[in-house]
């Protein structure tokens, strides 16, 4: 017969369980890994674990690093996609920026979707409802007033080369020029980029050096827009030939009469959307009052059958652009809605975590939710994690505390307190206490008849 020490001191916890306090054994927590006899240590920096991991192997890279060394987890570099620790190159012709996960993000185009937070409302402009503009993907739009000087911040990356801007768009002032995006390396005379409406509604779109314009287009009155209608709006920027073509609703209405002059790369120190970077301008100029959605960014040329698609709000592009998670190059995220993430646009989130298996992230603003399998002496229901109670121990995957029975020298019911198996008894575990055979004794904890 098998026995055990009755001195609670040379107790000590199972891997996969750290000492708590004096008498409770607890789970090992989630990016921690416990091996047993009280041991408890954090995994090292951009690396995760399950809980009641056992040993510093379980450790492994957060989505978009990779393992550079030991205990090393390095942010993934551009061109590359890092899961699970390992680190892939894109395929030849693809680029990604750093920091991505999925081989999907290998892509012919560069883009980067913005956590619209609440920092780049700027004077009250904030988002509104709209149920008149059956084309656009998002239910919401961003609202600005000139009169309060409102516009939107987006901070600072890069631009420069060919480009592609498309959105939704509702005017609804009549200023010299409405300045609908601007970028540039200072307020006032810099280098700066920028998409107005002059007279109110026909496109004008120019660069400056300095004081200089290098580029300067306006469109015509034939590519004008109604006040308070909405209207999809793309223009595309040619680097190569210098070109640039304004498309209304998907199609091509106009392309500039002669060749610009190359933009040069503007460093996008301040990026505004309803507001002038060249603050120059007359004060009336500077501002705009208008409602825009959907609005992105491309790093390229996109062409008529892309635009067009862009329009229709298909997710399904010409092969001539490798697809980036549904190819939508988005600066702003469509408002949250309950049940949805973004990916540029709203995504239905992932249903519920099953039985047997519980939540590692939430189905948020900017990812979807994940789901892990129930580890071994735990129940998971409803997505949440529970541990058995102490002394008592369950198969991967559990989903009833029910599953929980009670560790061999102990007896009780399944998923309630486990007791220590008493004097001139055997408990083989999972529940039953039995007596001894005549003239047979045992002391606590036995297991064995």
């Amino acid at each position: 017969m098998r026995t055990h020490s009755g001195l609670l001191q040379d107790c000590s916890c199972r891997a996969g369980y750290y000492a708590l306090n004096a008498t409770t054994c607890a789970y090992c927590p989630e990016d921690h890994y416990c091996q047993g006899e009280n041991h408890i240590a954090a995994c090292h920096n951009h690396s995760l674990t399950p809980m009641g991991s056992n040993h510093s192997g379980a450790c492994t890279c957060d989505r978009g690093y990779y393992e550079s060394g030991p205990d090393n987890c390095t942010l993934c570099p551009a061109n590359s996609w890092c899961w699970g620790g390992v680190r892939n190159d894109c395929p030849a012709g693809l680029v990604s920026e750093p920091g991505l996960s999925w081989p999907e993000n290998c892509t012919a185009i560069i883009c980067k979707t913005y956590d619209f937070h609440p920092d780049m409302f700027k004077n009250g402009a904030h988002y509104e409802p709209i149920t008149d503009c059956p084309g656009c993907l998002s239910d919401n739009a961003i609202v600005l007033d000139a009169s309060l000087q409102q516009y939107l911040d987006l901070g600072t990356t890069n631009v420069g080369g060919s480009f592609t801007v498309t959105s939704w768009l509702y005017l609804q002032s009549n200023f010299q020029y409405q300045r609908f995006f601007g970028f540039g390396n200072i307020l006032g005379v810099g280098d700066n980029l920028d998409l107005s409406f002059q007279n109110g509604n026909i496109p004008f779109f120019h660069a400056r050096t300095g004081a200089t314009i290098v580029h300067s287009q306006q469109f015509g009155p034939s590519t004008s827009s109604p006040f308070e209608t909405w209207f999809h709006m793309t223009l595309s920027y040619d680097d190569t030939t210098r070109i640039s073509r304004l498309y209304k609703n998907g199609v091509l209405i106009q392309t500039s009469a002669q060749q610009a002059s190359q933009l040069p790369t503007i460093s996008r120190i301040y990026s505004f959307l309803g507001r002038d970077i060249y603050t120059a301008s007359s004060p009336g100029n500077i501002y705009t009052s208008m409602k825009f959605t959907d609005f992105r960014w491309y790093n390229t040329v996109l062409f008529q059958e892309q635009i067009t698609n862009v329009y229709l709000g298909t997710r399904t592009y010409s092969t001539l652009v490798h697809p980036l998670s549904g190819m939508e190059c988005t600066f702003l995220c469509p408002q949250q809605k309950a049940g949805y993430w973004c990916d540029g646009t709203l995504v239905p989130c992932s249903p519920s975590c099953s039985s047997g298996t519980f939540e590692t992230q939430t189905c948020e603003h900017i990812h979807d939710r994940l789901c892990q399998e129930c580890p071994a002496n735990s129940w998971c229901a409803a997505g949440v994690a529970n541990v058995c109670p102490q002394n008592s121990q369950s198969p991967a995957l559990s989903d009833s505390q029910q599953d929980c029975l009670c560790d061999p020298g102990y007896y009780g019911p399944a998923g309630g307190l486990c007791q220590e198996c008493t004097v001139d008894h055997w408990c083989p575990g999972g529940g039953p206490i039995h007596q001894c055979p005549p003239n047979a004794t045992s002391l606590h904890v036995s297991s064995d008849e």
